[in-house]
């Protein structure tokens, strides 16, 4: 009897200790978690920064986790890795990415709903060749309805420019909007004056070459403002937004499938018709599932101030249908649009929104099913700053804008820390000055490109010419001063980045 109560005892001796252990394992997490002994992950780094290969090359990137408690962990096996383009760089689990063809993607890693991304730029070769090529479009001084050209440019391995030997080709009348595919095998350029869309092959050493359709009907009206292109991260579809502020508060989006050889054929429908102004881009998540576009809705049938943004699934087949709610509210003088690599957050660009005219950046989150919900997180950027465009590049974020004024529109760059909540902070400096009448900006690795155009004021009478600034974009994130390359003839209207075929 005394051994059996023995065992009994025994038994469960073990099983408080089994139970005590059970318990400290799980208040601990069990290794990688967001919690560990009471302490919160608070964020998530990916080394390295922005790196390149070259096809059928493999990188190992790591994932570092920060705790409340000040100390870090590497993370890599634990966290879910991600590709924005898998046509160019696939991930997969443990932070091994390959390399499989010329274009840039951003890589994703995330744990218990904390987010990093870093962009793998994606070359040739390893023998030397230019890593890739910029495209910018130029049209004819005073508005003239003249046919526009688009001047090309190499990049070196260090992020210079150089012309091409054949610096320009020909292109429509008064180009506004350039795009290309992500494997960088086709370049397409919107043109308002005759309501074309020009398709270009890119060729072995960059030149572009005009495609098998070298001007393709716009399906839009033709009273349109301005046109802005965008192309989904497959490369098989491309969009076009047409404004019509001027004559009232309507945007269309023309649609088009991209066959195997860079033709262009129209959906079905072959428009999408919005009742307000949008003289923006549709903005495309990295899953290629969801797009949206922010514009201004109208007040007195005419005028508009108040800021939506249009959220549309994209089928199978590449065609827009609206989500449900179909528009989010946005806030005064939506100016842009962009949404971080990953898809976890979206900022909506605005100017004057208060009595001291402040540009705003502000912040949303983005459903599992793509449905967007604005946050308080805002970010005032000055008093007459005009934000254009926000750039994210791994966790710091650039926003290229321009000062109002009587008689000037100088630009800057802003830089931020993304914080792993999408948060931003000013960097510090928090800006670097640019030139006259900035345009675009566009990353490409560890690059930033500003396209700047030589303004007269704020007036419809612009100059010839303008610049385009390089900037390195250094491990900390912030930017160095690099080049600029001047742009002689014409006004710059748009820019695209390719990675060399």
């Amino acid at each position: 009897m005394k051994n059996g109560w023995s065992l009994v005892l025994s038994r469960s001796l073990s099983l408080i200790v089994l139970g005590a252990t059970l318990s400290y394992l799980v208040a601990c997490g069990g290794g990688g978690g967001s919690q560990q002994m009471g302490r919160s992950l608070q964020g998530l780094q990916i080394s390295p920064t922005n790196p390149q290969a070259v096809i059928g090359q493999s990188l190992q990137l790591t994932a570092t986790a920060s705790y409340s408690d000040g100390t870090t962990q590497d993370v890599t096996g634990q966290a879910a890795w991600s590709s924005s383009n898998t046509a160019v760089a696939t991930a997969q689990a443990g932070g091994l990415v390959d390399a499989v063809a010329a274009g840039v993607s951003s890589i994703g890693a995330s744990l218990s709903g904390v987010n990093a991304s870093t962009s793998v730029t994606v070359t040739g070769s390893s023998g030397g060749p230019t890593p890739g090529y910029a495209y910018i479009t130029t049209a004819a001084t005073g508005n003239q309805q003249v046919a526009g050209a688009v001047y090309q440019y190499s990049i070196a391995a260090d992020g210079t420019l150089s012309a091409l030997g054949e610096a320009s080709v020909a292109t429509g009348v008064n180009p506004r909007a350039i795009v290309s595919t992500p494997d960088g095998r086709n370049v397409y350029v919107a043109n308002l004056g005759d309501g074309t869309i020009w398709q270009y092959s890119v060729g072995s050493t960059g030149q572009l070459t005009a495609g098998s359709q070298t001007a393709v009907a716009l399906q839009t009206s033709t009273t349109a403002t301005t046109y802005l292109a965008s192309i989904d991260p497959t490369g098989r579809f491309l969009y076009v937004v047409a404004d019509e502020l001027a004559s009232a508060p309507l945007a269309y989006i023309a649609q088009y499938s991209i066959g195997s050889d860079g033709t262009l054929q129209p959906l079905t429908p072959a428009t999408v018709t919005l009742e307000f102004a949008s003289p923006q881009s549709i903005v495309i998540d990295s899953s290629g599932q969801h797009a949206y576009l922010a514009g201004t809705m109208p007040i007195d049938g005419v005028s508009s101030s108040a800021g939506a943004v249009a959220q549309f699934t994209i089928g199978s087949d590449g065609t827009l249908a609206p989500m449900q709610p179909p528009t989010v509210p946005g806030t005064l003088n939506v100016t842009g649009m962009t949404i971080a690599p990953g898809g976890a957050a979206a900022y909506v660009l605005s100017s004057c929104v208060d009595t001291s005219c402040d540009g705003q950046i502000a912040q949303y989150t983005v459903g599992a099913t793509g449905q967007l919900t604005q946050t308080a997180a805002t970010t005032l950027t000055g008093t007459h700053v005009d934000p254009l465009q926000l750039i994210i590049s791994g966790s710091s974020a650039y926003l290229l804008t321009s000062l109002m004024g009587v008689d000037t529109d100088t630009g800057a760059v802003y830089q931020y820390a993304l914080g792993s909540t999408g948060i931003l902070t000013a960097d510090t400096p928090a800006s670097l000055s640019g030139s006259l009448g900035p345009v675009s900006a566009s990353a490409y690795g560890a690059n930033l490109y500003v396209l700047n155009a030589t303004a007269d004021g704020m007036f419809p009478s612009p100059l010839p010419g303008g610049q385009i600034n390089h900037y390195v974009i250094n491990a900390n994130g912030l930017l160095s001063a690099a080049a600029s390359t001047p742009l002689q003839a014409g006004v710059p209207t748009a820019m695209t980045l390719v990675a060399a075929p």
